[in-house]
């Protein structure tokens, strides 16, 4: 789903308090996406400095952060650490 597809999406909403609750929820949603964007492009980028200063290559990984996240795969710095619930 597209940012314009679930705007697109806003107008067939009905009422005008619904529609300007769905609209500021997808406007902070777009706020949210950007910040995270630019703070993982900001993070892919230090990390290569920091490798290259090391002089240690990148290790491979498969898949997107997304995928890995879902499959339940731990990293290898995450593997000792107990999984809790994010509640507690």
């Amino acid at each position: 789903l597209t940012i314009d597809e679930f705007f697109e999406g806003l107008t067939h909403c009905r009422g005008p308090a619904k529609a300007k609750s769905i609209f500021m929820i997808g406007r902070k949603l777009e706020e949210i996406w950007t910040v995270l964007n630019t703070l993982a492009a900001e993070m892919a980028h230090d990390k290569e400095v920091f490798l290259k200063k090391l002089g240690t290559p990148r290790a491979p990984r498969e898949g997107s952060v997304l995928q890995r996240s879902r499959s339940g795969r731990q990293s290898p710095r995450n593997a000792l650490r107990p999984r809790t619930s994010l509640w507690q």
